[in-house]
């Protein structure tokens, strides 16, 4: 995990520095999502059985369009999580159940300065036998990546499950990640330098999973973040759910 310093708002707290593997993109792009969601003052960024059969299965791809949530967020670029899969990425999707990856990612931003809110996404769709699992699996690897940097991002708590209005065939799990500066940051800081800013802040993600696609979101709050508020799980999975209806269309459409 990075510890380069937090950028100026609109700006991630520095890139997510591979291992050179390329283990599968779309990992990458999930940990890329779980920065951003964390980092929320920097970055302007009991639920459904998911069944044991596949209905539904290969019938929706992802998107990124334009805009989502009936226009009021608009893309902003590359999110960095969209491009192809290696053969070990590919590899190890098929190791957790989803044949036929193929990646799609997207960062959409709403209002300007101060109260800019920010919705990124990283994801794959294909046929995906297990939904819950692989969610499952997705939110221990973050566990696991996050804890191998000292300071950075961290998970906290455990995912829930939610059920948000207008989802459904899937299910869909949140937990709050933390982002703090890393040692050099925080050395920085006792030398009195740059020492304006948050030392810390959390913010939820939401990873939803059926049997055609998966996939990670984010969502930040820079006005909140900046007033001590946090923006609650419910608030993210209603947004994922939306954002979902918006990115995942029937196949060959």
């Amino acid at each position: 995990m990075s510890h380069d310093r937090p950028g100026p708002p609109g700006q991630p707290p520095g890139a997510v520095r591979g291992d050179g593997r390329k283990r599968t993109g779309f990992l990458v792009g999930a940990v890329a999502v779980l920065v951003a969601a964390a980092a929320g003052g920097y970055v302007l960024l009991a639920g459904t059985d998911a069944g044991s059969s596949e209905a539904g299965a290969g019938r929706y791809e992802l998107t990124a369009p334009p805009t989502v949530l009936g226009g009021s967020y608009r893309k902003a670029g590359s999110s960095g999580a969209d491009g192809g899969l290696s053969d070990a990425g590919l590899r190890d999707l098929a190791e957790r159940g989803v044949r036929g990856a193929k990646a799609v990612g997207g960062r959409y931003t709403a209002g300007s300065s101060a109260g800019r809110k920010a919705l990124t996404f990283s994801g794959v769709y294909g046929t995906v036998e297990d939904p819950e699992k692989v969610v499952d699996g997705m939110f221990a690897e973050l566990r696991r990546t996050s804890a191998r940097g000292s300071g950075g991002v961290r998970l906290l708590g455990v995912p829930q499950v939610f059920t948000p209005a207008g989802f459904d065939e899937g299910v869909m799990k949140c937990q709050r990640a933390e982002f703090r500066p890393g040692p050099d940051d925080r050395d920085a800081d006792r030398a009195g330098k740059d020492t304006a800013g948050p030392r810390g802040f959390a913010n939820p993600v939401c990873i939803w999973g059926d049997h055609s696609t998966v996939v990670t979101v984010g969502h930040s709050d820079a006005g909140a973040t900046a007033g001590g508020e946090q923006v609650s799980l419910d608030t993210v999975a209603g947004l994922a759910a939306k954002l979902r209806a918006d990115v995942r269309v029937e196949a060959g459409r």
